[in-house]
């Protein structure tokens, strides 16, 4: 989805619709050091109008956006995979059940597993005289 550019009125009513940062609750300062975030991150179906926009700082809209440290984890980002890796899943499922009601085989795009098959030899009795 395309994101709208902000106009300079747009973002001194978002600004002027609050004090601080919305994630640290720090006062703003100056313009040039606040970013504009979608509360409801619009790929997970948040509107792109101007309720739906934040100021923050930008430090604060990077860990928001990427996590923090080495990890993802509670950020946009991984929020939006996950939503993408169910989706992928639940479409899978779907194709599935409907080739089930059709009476066709079902072929799988990916093995159950990822690791291969081992076939081992049968083990010889450890012969001392050998």
């Amino acid at each position: 989805m395309k994101r709208r550019r902000l106009s300079l009125s747009d973002k001194l009513e978002i600004v002027a619709a609050q004090a601080t940062c919305r994630l640290c609750n720090e006062p703003l300062g100056p313009l040039a050091g606040v970013e504009y975030d979608h509360a409801h991150a619009l790929a997970l179906g948040g509107a792109d109008t101007n309720d739906n926009m934040r100021a923050v700082h930008s430090d604060c809209h990077a860990v928001k956006t990427n996590g923090k440290g080495g990890t993802s984890y509670g950020s946009d980002k991984h929020a939006i995979a996950k939503v993408n890796r169910l989706t992928a899943a639940q479409e899978e499922a779907r194709r599935q059940m409907l080739a089930r009601a059709d009476g066709a085989p079902v072929a799988r795009d990916k093995p159950k597993t990822k690791w291969p098959k081992r076939r081992f030899e049968k083990r010889r009795k450890h012969d001392p005289a050998t």
